[in-house]
Parts: C-alpha cells; sequence; structure tokens
C-alpha cells in the first residue's frame, strides 16, 4: 500500500508540477526510507524484517526507483494533456 501510495504521489507532483515536482517526489520518497531509520535507531518494533541498515538501503533505493517512475509517469502525462489541449 505504502508503494502505492508513494508512486501516486510522486506521479501528482510530475502531473501538476512538470519538470520541478523532482522535489515534492524526493521529500514524499525520503519519508520511507527515514521512518525505518528512526525506529531502528530508537529499538522500536517494525514492520521490516530483518530490520538491518541494508535492509534499509534496498527498501531507500526500491522506492527511489518506484518514486521515479511515478514522477516520469506525471510528467509524461501532463505532456500529454498539455499538448492535446
Amino acid at each position: 500500500m505504502i508503494v502505492t501510495l508513494l508512486f501516486v504521489a510522486s506521479g501528482c507532483a510530475g502531473a501538476f508540477c512538470g519538470r520541478h515536482g523532482w522535489v515534492s517526489a524526493v521529500v514524499t520518497w525520503a519519508c520511507v526510507p527515514l521512518a525505518h531509520v528512526a525506529k531502528h535507531l530508537l529499538g522500536w518494533p517494525d514492520t521490516l524484517h530483518p530490520n538491518t541498515y541494508q535492509s534499509i538501503i534496498f527498501l531507500a533505493t526500491f522506492t527511489l526507483g518506484v518514486a521515479a517512475i511515478g514522477l516520469g509517469g506525471g510528467v509524461f502525462a501532463r505532456r500529454l494533456v498539455v499538448r492535446t489541449t
């Protein structure tokens, strides 16, 4: 569910702001791995198993890709709409 929300949020950033939406997409993306880093540092239970820094890095890499694809799709959709209207 979180991956879907990240994809949609970064897509909306691209659709509404164009190429400049990357700032919003990066800020949205950063919240996902930083939440797991904070839980790891505080020793709180987490849904990420195993809860290691390596797992958090893998998660950050994967979600960065999702955010980039969402942003690209949003920018593409914006260009299609702008050219047809």
